[in-house]
């Protein structure tokens, strides 16, 4: 409209008003009557306001409803009095109405009062029954649940809430059933709920919400509302539950509310996708999903869009609070300043928008203090005075925050327990002086557990930070009172099935170090066992790899402890190394297809279909399904495919059970100790168990598992020894000068020799395999498989001993070694080489190749690729059975392997700190800025890649890269997330690769050797008829270890690397 047209339409609403004051009205009807003219003045002046913001509009359209309201009132008290026609039920109830209009309008809340008198009266009116009665009851019922809102005074909040309950059943009852009422009645319901947390109003809420649902046409306008206040109600009993099939069935309502939402109103349709965005950043909170943190964002961000919607009330400022608390959420998953500052400025937002109302008002000023404290701690660079001052700050809004009355319990519970984390912070950097700091400290942790009595979604972790202050206080007092409060505190977190299953793990971890430290190992042990055995279900709710990895390093180490405290509280080895086997490589043991190793040969027509079900479900859960950052490529949603994983994961659970319990095949079985000692009867496995109390070999051969002390062995030596063993990973070899280079080799000998003294020399003579004669042949030495757990997992047990000219004193000498990363992989790897069959050849089958022979970026090219292929056409003779890919990207060659049962690489490889990004570097041609020609750049094939294609039956993967079998990333130890492990995952049987960078000459020789040795021994098998040894891979490796190892003894450097995994 344009600025005439405005102004001509204010000049008539001005001639109204005139008009309207110039009548004197005489009774009842006409003061009514008057009124409501009054009332459509003021919706025209309201209507100007907003489309030029002029304020005189407002104060004029404030008047006209002031006095309509007046004259509305004077006609309803006059009406009884006069004798004339009328209802005075009506016209005491369009009073209230008016009245209402003022508060939703002027945020008035003395308008609400009059509101709420004005309906009381219509109560007192001669007609207590029908529609109109019906009608007051729940609008009296619904201002009073607004005034509550906005009440200081926890008593008298809860008494209009009681009285709009008592006032809404009325009015079920006068309208019958009404899905309009049942709707707001069941928002009444789960007010009280979030003020008392009384669960039986949650369940009534959530009962009157599905009527009100059930009742409403599809097809309606109010559907999108109904659902949406349905599956508020499943939000919480999620909260209260756990039942990840309440969100779930929230999400999916809130999302049909979201697409059924255009005719609605702006507040309405706002209010819907806050509340999906709501919800999908609980599901993020609950299994680490970060497509539903991406997706919340964008919903909120696109709620706030909505035209209008500033005007309208609180809507828009509580999805910008939420909206700011999941910036934050990103920022703690993919830290950088601008997403926490981004947090902090629309959290400043909606404070400054909030302040009419003081719980909303509190609750993003807590959000805001959190904020701060994030930044303080994640921004680098920063000065100390301004960490500091941000504290302070960060302080100061919390003091605020609690200042608040009549909160709701879960708010009141988290704004204590931050405010404990922030005493118990400060009472460490005062150096654990102030008692008084930390007494009060546990009072405000101990509030935050109360508070949170009846919703049980954060009260684990309110557990564990209760007890962490205890444990505090026990460590500086020694009383046993605190000891005895800490592990209460985190034995009740254990038992609660509601509590997220990584909280409850946690609580498990740190009480079995509590009972550790006390020399209580019977207790610790129980506690670590029970955690072990809950972690398969966190990494299989988690969903996507990356947040099940991020699980993980919060409870790194958890098997390895458990091993070594069963063994301290008398558990036979054989128990110790079945938890050292259940709590490792848990990530991997979902991804791998374990059946198709197993004899299906049990199972009739249903049971192979559900067999080929589950394994089309796997492949689903498995593939990779979000981006990882809200980068220009950010995904349009993922809501539906989290949902449909979610079903998906669910299906295959219940396949896993039906399998087991009708067929007796246990798809992701779980090793016996009978089983380990099968596995190991053709090979002996060994597994060190380490930690500050106790160093262990734990021993699996055919006869048994035995556990060897070894007090030589020490946790602070082995990892000051693993950071020598980093040098020739983190300072490339190739850049360094000759000094530099004999240094990092003369590191690594006497590393070799402190590790065949504290670890492998005593393993060998246990197991019989040392004596002082010369060296064996191949054929004739012992195999040995090492199982790489905790930190000696990272060393080069193959290498260990003296390589002095002639020396005899080490583990090639004695054994063949192989390295495997859990004794399930080891299991599933041999009976892939079982499946070899001599109806076709060994080297008959398929190889891809891929070499670099030009690598972008600071990588230098190989020049011996040729000599590689030359490597590999010893043993396929056969060009036709080779794909050779040359200077490829990352998908044509991960196409090319899955289509191949051999595979050799040759082409850099680097380690990284997130071990999912540990990549062979390969390349893609790129449009260049500056010249015509395309230009080659980084095309890396990450192990998240390669662990994305899912298991196949596959028997060799030769990895000639830098890098392939480190675990740079020490937070995720039992995992073995590194590019072998990945290749494992892939279905190689035996992976090839190193564990630093390789000189490329030595790489050649080994190579060469290898294939030959490989082709002679498929040779062997071929001609006299007889099943491959599933050792023949590893029989070759050893044979080309040991021809190179000659070439120089001393230059462990060289020859070191080179590492099997495999049977």
């Amino acid at each position: 409209m344009t600025v005439s047209g405005r102004s001509d339409e204010a000049s008539q609403l001005d001639q109204q008003i005139t008009l309207l004051m110039s009548y004197e009205p005489e009774d009842a009807n006409e003061h009514v009557f008057i009124g409501q003219q009054y009332a459509t003045v003021a919706e025209g002046f309201l209507d100007q306001w907003q489309s030029s913001s002029n304020e005189t509009y407002l104060e004029k359209a404030r008047r006209a409803l002031a006095k309509g309201i007046e004259l509305v009132r004077t006609g309803a008290e006059m009406l009884p009095s006069s004798g004339e026609e009328g209802d005075e039920m009506e016209f005491w109830a369009l009073a209230a109405q008016m009245a209402t209009s003022m508060f939703q309008a002027f945020s008035d809340s003395m308008a609400l009062d009059q509101a709420i008198s004005y309906y009381m009266k219509a109560l007192e009116a001669p007609k207590t029954e029908g529609e109109t009665y019906g009608a007051v009851l729940l609008n009296l019922a619904n201002c009073l649940i607004e005034r509550a809102e906005r009440e200081d005074s926890a008593e008298i909040a809860l008494r209009d809430i009681n009285e709009a309950i008592q006032n809404g059943q009325s009015a079920i009852v006068a309208l019958g059933r009404n899905p309009i009422c049942l709707s707001d009645v069941s928002t009444m319901f789960l007010t009280r709920f979030e003020k008392q947390g009384e669960f039986n109003d949650l369940d009534e809420a959530t009962k009157l919400s599905k009527e009100a649902l059930d009742n409403t046409s599809p097809e309606g306008t109010s559907i999108s509302s109904r659902q949406s206040n349905f599956a508020q109600c499943l939000r919480y009993q999620f909260q209260r539950t756990g039942g990840l099939d309440y969100l779930h069935q929230a999400i999916e309502l809130l999302t049909k509310a979201k697409e059924s939402s255009s005719s609605t109103t702006a507040p309405t349709r706002a209010k819907i996708l806050g509340n999906l965005s709501m919800a999908l950043n609980l599901r993020y909170e609950s299994l680490g999903t970060n497509s539903d943190l991406l997706d919340a964002i964008r919903i909120s961000s696109a709620a706030l869009q909505i035209d209008g919607l500033e005007t309208e009330g609180l809507v828009y400022p509580v999805i910008l609070s939420n909206l700011a608390s999941y910036h934050q959420s990103y920022h703690q998953a993919f830290p950088d300043n601008n997403s926490i500052d981004s947090a902090i400025s629309l959290a400043e937002l909606a404070v400054e928008a909030l302040k009419d109302n003081p719980m909303q008002w509190s609750r993003c000023l807590y959000n805001l203090a959190t904020m701060l404290d994030d930044k303080s701690k994640t921004t680098s660079g920063l000065r100390e005075t301004a960490r500091d001052e941000l504290a302070e700050k960060s302080i100061g809004y919390l003091e605020q925050s609690t200042a608040v009355q009549n909160l709701d319990q879960s708010l009141l519970a988290m704004q204590n327990d931050f405010w404990s984390r922030l005493l118990h912070e400060k009472y460490q950097r005062l150096g654990s002086q102030n008692q008084d700091l930390l007494d009060t400290a546990i009072s405000k942790a101990t509030a935050a557990v109360q508070a949170s009595s009846e919703l049980q979604d954060n009260r684990g972790d309110f557990l564990v930070q209760l007890a962490d202050l205890h444990q505090s206080k026990f460590e500086k007092s020694g009383i046993e009172q605190s000891f005895d409060a800490a592990l209460q505190a985190l034995e009740e977190c254990s038992n609660m099935k509601a509590a997220r299953t990584l909280t409850r793990i946690t609580s498990c971890h740190r009480a079995a170090l509590l009972c550790a430290s006390k020399k209580q190992f019977v207790k610790a042990a129980r506690f670590a066992g029970i955690g072990v055995s809950m972690m398969p279900n966190l990494v299989y709710c988690a969903l996507e790899k990356d947040s099940q990895l991020q699980a993980l390093q919060n409870i790194s180490g958890l098997s390895n402890l458990a091993a070594a405290l069963a063994l301290e509280a008398g558990a036979t080895p054989g128990k110790a190394m079945e938890l050292l086997e259940a709590g490792r490589g848990v990530v991997a043991k979902r991804s791998t297809d374990f059946a198709q190793g197993l004899d299906s040969s049990k199972l009739d027509d249903r049971g192979r279909h559900l067999l080929e079900t589950y394994r089309q479900l796997k492949r689903r859960i498995e593939a990779p399904m979000s981006s990882e950052s809200l980068g220009d490529k950010y995904p349009s949603t993922f809501t539906d495919s989290t949902s449909r994983r979610l079903e998906d994961a669910s299906s295959a659970t219940n396949i896993e059970e039906q399998l087991k319990t009708n067929y007796g095949f246990d798809i992701n079985p779980q090793l016996t100790e009978n089983c380990i000692i099968e596995i190991a009867s053709t090979s002996p496995i060994v597994a060190f168990v380490l930690t500050e109390f106790r160093s262990s070999a734990l021993i699996a051969t055919g006869s048994g598992i035995q556990v060897l002390d070894l007090p030589d062995l020490k946790l602070h030596e082995c990892t000051e020894y693993y950071a020598t063993m980093q040098m020739p990973v983190k300072d490339a070899l190739r850049s360094l000068e000759f000094e530099n280079v004999f240094e990092v080799n003369e590191n690594l000998k006497r590393l070799l020799v402190w590790l065949w003294d504290v670890a492998v020399l005593p393993v060998l003579k246990h197991l019989g395999c040392y004596t002082s004669e010369a060296p064996l042949s191949t054929t004739q030495v012992a195999r040995i498989h090492w199982l790489t757990s905790n930190v000696m997992g990272l060393m080069p047990l193959h290498a260990a001993g003296h390589h002095d000219e002639d020396s005899t004193d080490n583990a090639i000498s004695h054994v063949m070694s192989s390295y495997t990363t859990t004794i399930l992989s080891l299991r599933h790897s041999i009976r892939v080489m079982e499946s070899l069959t001599l109806s076709k050849s060994f080297i008959q089958s398929k190889m891809a190749i891929i070499g670099m022979t030009k690598t972008p970026g600071p990588w230098p090219d190989f020049d011996k690729v040729p000599d590689h292929l030359h490597a590999v056409r010893q043993f396929i003779t056969d060009e036709s059975n080779t794909t050779y890919q040359e200077n490829c990207t990352c998908i044509v060659a991960l196409d090319a392997l899955c289509a191949s049962q051999m595979a050799h690489i040759v082409c850099h490889g680097i380690s990284q700190r997130d071990p999912s990004d540990s990549s062979l570097i390969l390349c893609r041609k790129e449009h260049s800025e500056s010249s015509e020609e395309s230009e080659l750049v980084e095309d890396p094939l990450s192990v998240r890649h390669i662990a994305s294609r899912g298991s196949r039956n596959s028997f060799l993967a030769y990895l000639a890269a830098c890098q392939t079998a480190d675990k740079i990333a020490t937070g995720v130890l039992e995992e073995n997330i590194h590019i072998v492990g990945a290749f494992q995952l892939l279905g190689y049987a035996n992976v090839i690769g190193t564990l630093w960078e390789v000189e490329e000459k030595a790489s050649v020789v080994f190579a060469t050797k290898f294939y030959a040795s490989l082709a002679r021994r498929a040779q062997t098998c071929s001609q006299s008829n007889s099943r491959y040894p599933a050792d023949m891979v590893a029989a070759a490796f050893h044979d080309a270890m040991i021809f190179l190892r000659l070439q120089d003894p001393e230059f462990v450097i060289t020859w070191g690397p080179m590492v099997h995994f495999g049977p």
